[in-house]
């Protein structure tokens, strides 16, 4: 009975873990797109 209330508690936890580390790759590398494109777009 207890494992049962355990278990998908976990399961949420680690969704939301996967959730805000693809989330947080995803920023980084919008974040890089877009100082790349602003440094080259300073440059010309």
């Amino acid at each position: 009975m207890v494992e049962e209330l355990i278990e998908p508690q976990l399961d949420e936890m680690l969704r939301l873990k996967i959730l805000s580390d693809l989330f947080s790759k995803w920023l980084k590398q919008q974040i890089e797109l877009i100082s790349g494109s602003s440094a080259i777009f300073m440059k010309n």
